[in-house]
């Protein structure tokens, strides 16, 4: 009786060179599969900080609210950290190229990605 295969595509950022598309892996139906047990986080903001030896990422979600007072509303926001990393100045390196390969090829398939803080960096006539 002939074995049942699915297909799976999986890519890969590697710090040594940017994104890779690893070919499609035939799993028998019954595989198990499994993923590693680490923890998950939604951030929509990002601090860095560098030192001499080492780069600081504190990665944070942003909530918004109101409040009010005699009548009168005001917007307020709270940033909540939920994870931080601290990574030498050659990962760095590393992460910013990978980073930057990562987001042209989003961007050749999406399309380009604008926030307030890309237009307030972009060279003049620039995207």
């Amino acid at each position: 009786m002939a074995q049942q295969q699915q297909q799976n595509d999986a890519t890969a950022i590697d710090l040594s060179g940017g994104i890779q598309r690893e070919p499609s892996l035939a799993l028998p139906l019954n595989a198990e599969v499994t993923f590693p047990a680490i923890p998950s986080f939604f951030a929509g903001a990002l601090q860095i900080a560098q030192a001499a030896n080492d780069f600081n990422l504190q990665f944070a979600r942003v909530a918004l609210g109101s409040v009010t007072v005699n009548g009168s509303t005001a917007f307020i926001s709270q940033v909540t950290p939920v994870a931080e990393i601290t990574v030498s100045p050659q990962t760095m390196k590393d992460f910013a190229i990978s980073m930057t390969t990562a987001i042209e090829q989003y961007e050749r398939e999406f399309g380009v990605i604008e926030t307030a803080f890309t237009r307030r960096k972009a060279p003049a006539g620039q995207p």
